[in-house]
């Protein structure tokens, strides 16, 4: 119906961190944002695991994952398709952000993580997440019409 108001459906979250006080904040922070937090892992297993079996539209994922680090774990993750991650961590580390920069953090914040941390860059993660989308879609719209034939056909006569 024209003038109709749609609603999106909120944001669906997973977020993965050793410490049990973390996954508490996420339990009570991210759904007063408005979003939905799916559920929560304590290692990168339960994190690889849980993304498999409910596929979210971000993952916040904290650096010190025991088993599978976060930079496995985002790999894994992002085999069924494009989801961006983001880390947190108690202490900058360069090394972990050449690993898993260029392909699969969005973001890289420093603990203590607080709502407006969040409030701030989970739509930024996000705005950038979609243009990224968009453009490839693009590329691909135009990677197919290149295979099929000249764009254009000149005139003739």
């Amino acid at each position: 119906m024209p003038g109709e108001i749609t609603i999106a459906p909120p944001v669906r979250i997973i977020a993965a961190d050793p410490q049990a006080e973390m996954r508490v904040h996420y339990q009570t922070v991210l759904p007063g944002l408005g979003y939905r937090l799916l559920s929560t892992a304590g290692t990168g297993r339960e994190l690889i695991e849980n993304c498999r079996q409910q596929r979210p539209d971000l993952v916040i994922a904290d650096c010190k994952l025991s088993g599978v680090d976060v930079v496995d774990s985002a790999e894994e993750v992002c085999k069924a398709g494009r989801i961006p991650f983001l880390v947190t961590a108690d202490h900058f580390d360069p090394q972990q952000i050449r690993r898993g920069g260029a392909d699969h953090f969005w973001a890289y914040l420093m603990k203590p993580i607080n709502r407006g941390h969040l409030e701030a860059v989970i739509p930024f993660i996000l705005r950038r997440f979609k243009k990224m989308q968009a453009f490839l879609q693009e590329l691909e719209s135009l990677r197919l019409q290149a295979k099929s034939g000249p764009c254009f056909q000149p005139e003739v006569g």
